[in-house]
């Protein structure tokens, strides 16, 4: 079965279409838990993601964002997705898996990287309200 793509096709030219992210949850506590396998350690991984990775991340995303360096962006995205899959970040995976394929077009089109810095602010948002930090 042929992967679906999230560009929609505009004659020769592909453009990329930002997925309807407004469809997932920010934080899925349950699937967090199944993909880490308890509760206690998804509390102690998402600490570490609001004290230090997820401010870390949108300091540099911002800094590359600012210098229009779009394959640090697209380096950055694929990182932070990463800790994404695992602690249930769903948005947060579905906008750095969107930078990832459209680095071809952050130039042209950088509300991309301003998506992913508001989703990375509300992802942190949410975690910080379910560990009431």
């Amino acid at each position: 079965m042929k992967k679906p793509t999230n560009y929609l096709s505009l004659g020769e030219h592909k453009e990329p279409q930002l997925f309807d992210l407004e469809k997932y949850p920010l934080l899925n506590i349950s699937d967090g838990i199944k993909k880490i396998g308890s509760e206690i350690i998804l509390r102690e991984i998402l600490v570490l993601m609001a004290i230090n990775e997820l401010p870390k991340d949108l300091k540099e995303v911002k800094r590359a964002y600012a210098q229009n360096n779009w394959s640090e962006i697209k380096r950055l995205a694929h990182r932070i997705k990463g800790g994404a899959i695992y602690c249930g970040a769903i948005k947060l995976k579905f906008a750095c898996e969107n930078i990832e394929q459209c680095e071809n077009f952050l130039a042209r089109n950088p509300m991309f990287c301003s998506v992913l810095i508001s989703i990375m602010k509300a992802t942190l948002k949410s975690i910080n309200q379910f560990l009431k930090i």
